[in-house]
């Protein structure tokens, strides 16, 4: 990893651990929303997570997703956190719904929202989840970019914090134990769901022989097919052994297959914000293309602008 590169990683763990680390230090916690599903992404979200709360000595108590946990009692003195990522507000409306549900289950209870980036296609919808959210005296929620954060600090009226993703706090020596020799190749990392920019010519900016992917648990027809099988079995067979499986077995599975996939390319063209990051903290040359509603340009304007290892493109 170049210096610049190597300083720039510290400062952003270095800004979640100033301000997250006094609210869970040595004090018991839970982590929901966690991803029970095949976007690699989140994954790296989550194990960035758990680095942090092993670092300041916080005790996870447990994980769960939104499928699998089940509102049982959590002691007052307990923390709460719900995954950080890019689903707060309604275009994956889900994961709001189930935020405002555990929000409205523990009002006594310290809750901390993190990093996320906020997009609402409805004004209407924005202000009855802020009005629902402000009922919660002990909420911090932790905005991604400065948009968000301003959107936030504007509608809101909970504690407010402007941090870095969660995956910049996953520990080194995890990547490095999965690390392999890059090839020559380039690759194109491209999405394939709503947040595909398609309004960027792509053909202009990406080598012709660049190797094109998504994620490889996001893609591979029958073997994808074969898998997704297999994780509708696990997720059925009941929450607390579906919670044991993901956490003790596809998580650091998905860790290693994410970091020997960007690992084996020379340099990265990403449509995906954790292919970047990922790809940051692999030290490899980024291209990174805005998605459909302006998330990724945020994130860059807030944390990468002007660095030399990473080249931005938008349809603007």
């Amino acid at each position: 990893m170049s210096e610049c590169s190597r300083d720039t990683v510290g400062r952003l763990k270095s800004l979640v651990v100033e301000n997250l680390a006094p609210l869970v230090r040595n004090r018991n916690c839970v982590l929901l929303d966690v991803p029970h599903y095949t976007n690699i992404g989140d994954t790296l979200i989550w194990q960035g997570t758990e680095d942090f709360l092993k670092s300041c000595r916080a005790k996870l108590r447990f994980t769960a997703s939104l499928g699998t946990f089940d509102f049982r009692d959590i002691p007052r003195d307990t923390v709460i956190l719900l995954q950080g990522g890019g689903n707060f507000g309604d275009l994956w409306y889900r994961h709001q719904l189930f935020r405002q549900k555990v929000v409205k289950s523990y009002p006594n209870n310290e809750i901390i929202i993190l990093s996320q980036t906020v997009w609402f296609n409805c004004k209407e919808t924005m202000q009855r989840d802020a009005a629902l959210l402000a009922a919660h005296k002990r909420l911090v929620i932790c905005a991604r970019d400065e948009k968000s954060y301003c959107t936030l600090k504007e509608n809101y009226r909970n504690r407010i914090l402007l941090l870095p993703d969660m995956a910049f706090c996953i520990d080194q020596q995890r990547l490095a134990a999965y690390a392999v020799t890059p090839s020559d190749e380039a690759l194109f990392f491209k999405r394939q769901d709503v947040e595909l920019n398609t309004r960027i010519d792509f053909l202009e900016c990406v080598p012709m022989g660049a190797v094109q992917h998504d994620w490889p648990t996001m893609e591979g027809g029958c073997e994808r097919a074969w898998r997704n099988r297999l994780l509708w079995r696990v997720n059925n067979i009941g929450p607390k052994f579906t919670n044991w499986y993901w956490q003790n077995v596809m998580k650091p599975w998905y860790i290693r297959i994410a970091v020997r996939f960007i690992g084996r390319y020379k340099e990265v063209y990403t449509t995906r914000l954790h292919g970047a990051i990922l790809s940051f903290l692999l030290h490899k040359p980024i291209v990174f293309f805005d998605n459909s509603y302006g998330k990724n340009r945020t994130f860059y304007q807030t944390w990468w602008n002007g660095l030399d290892e990473i080249r931005f493109i938008t349809h603007e």
